[in-house]
């Protein structure tokens, strides 16, 4: 039989089960999950209602329903908070007279702002130096075992001991901070700290016939020029135990200008010997006594009766500026963290911080594949139109960002059907 030309070019597909077979719709499509992103900015926000990017309320344009889980995925927090801020810029000091009869309480605010130690150091004798207390003040810290001293010309106590807290748990007790202490920073324990301390007087200064020497004697210094030795004595001074060899003595004349001598020999309770320092022309250390230089003793032939400074407090504990070490993300709608921390349980993520003032902390789960920060809803959740917000520290207190802003960066997991979860 012969057939038209056009019925050549026609391909006639096999019989098979799979052509002929109805298949139903794309499980994915109509009964699996759909993934959307949702950037959250800090500017988004309303200013008026919430003028600060550490406490805010994001309303979503759209409805997010049947959510199965919702995941950090990126994020760019500041770290713009200060080193120094108005919740740990406050010491308690209280006062004893010579007598010990009667006590003045203090209440001494640092001034707000990023320190380093010594900075913060310079910082804490500018405040002793300027209110109007009844003892002379020295802060010091000791660079090789990076703890701090505060030393007095009398007797004085630092108060660090605040209220006893019950945990969340209900495990047992913890000793806080007084509000705002700054005794963490300093590397004191939540206690009260106190020294007596005697009242001696330096009576005179002069020339000693001991030979002049070399400073580096005191590893703290590298001068080899000899340098002149001074007598300094007083009276009910007890040096043999309150000081030490390579110690500072610091006297304060009638107009409580300071003088620093370097001790190098002790001779007993009311005798010493000491080279006298003054500032370097070129100072580079924020006038730190090793950046001094040896040289004539302006007190030299002078009878005096002036105080000095004389035992201190150390911190039991190295100092640390930078003790929080995370922020707490709380998001009122994604609760899952579980903590003995009152600030910690519940919240939704932790963001660690480094030592750097000023920097950006970025987070990026795709570094972390084995730790994600998800928060799952099961059942799914019915409807999230809103996000709640808040940066707190470990202390509860919520982070001050300064003005500088961030993002989140969310996946959120929906499943694709209307069920019985919707929360209309």
């Amino acid at each position: 039989m012969n057939y038209s030309d056009s019925f050549k070019s026609m391909q006639i597909p096999p019989n098979t089960y799979e052509v002929n077979t109805i298949h139903r719709d794309d499980q994915n499509i109509v009964s699996g999950n759909i993934e959307k992103r949702l950037i959250i900015d800090s500017r988004d926000r309303n200013y008026k209602n919430y003028p600060k990017a550490s406490n805010y309320i994001v309303k979503l344009n759209e409805q997010f329903r049947n959510v199965t889980s919702i995941e950090l995925t990126r994020a760019q927090i500041p770290q713009s908070g200060y080193t120094i801020n108005n919740n740990n810029n406050i010491i308690n000091l209280v006062e004893s007279n010579d007598s010990n009869t009667v006590t003045y309480c203090y209440t001494l605010e640092v001034k707000i702002g990023d320190y380093t130690i010594q900075e913060l150091v310079n910082q804490l004798n500018v405040l002793f130096c300027s209110n109007q207390l009844n003892h002379k003040y020295k802060v010091v810290y000791d660079k090789c075992t990076g703890k701090v001293t505060i030393k007095s010309s009398g007797s004085f106590e630092l108060n660090f001991k605040g209220s006893v807290h019950l945990d969340n748990t209900h495990a047992g007790f913890k000793r806080l901070y007084p509000p705002n202490s700054i005794g963490k920073l300093l590397g004191f324990n939540p206690e009260q700290y106190g020294v007596e301390n005697n009242n001696g007087t330096i009576t005179s200064i002069s020339s000693s016939t001991a030979r002049p020497i070399k400073l580096c004697c005191c590893l703290a210094f590298t001068h080899i020029t000899p340098a002149p030795i001074y007598k300094i004595t007083g009276t009910n001074t007890k040096f043999m135990t309150t000081f030490k060899i390579c110690d500072y003595l610091y006297i304060y004349d009638n107009n409580d200008i300071e003088y620093i001598f370097l001790i190098v020999a002790i001779r007993d309770d009311q005798t010493l010997d000491g080279v006298y320092l003054k500032p370097d022309p070129i100072d580079t250390c924020h006038c730190d006594p090793t950046c001094y230089i040896p040289g004539k003793s302006p007190f030299s032939g002078i009878t005096l009766r002036s105080p000095y400074i004389k035992k201190g407090i150390t911190a039991p504990n190295k100092y640390d500026l930078f003790y929080n070490r995370y922020l707490v993300l709380h998001i009122k709608e994604l609760e899952r963290l579980r903590s003995k921390e009152t600030s910690v349980m519940d919240s939704f993520a932790i963001l660690p911080l480094n030592d750097k003032s000023n920097s950006l902390i970025n987070v990026d789960a795709s570094k972390y594949p084995t730790s994600k920060e998800i928060k799952y809803f099961t059942p799914p959740l019915g409807k999230l139109d809103r996000l709640t917000i808040q940066f707190l520290t470990y202390d509860g207190y919520e982070y001050d960002f300064n003005g500088v802003e961030h993002y989140l960066d969310l996946r959120i997991n929906m499943l694709n059907q209307q069920g019985k979860y919707l929360n209309l």
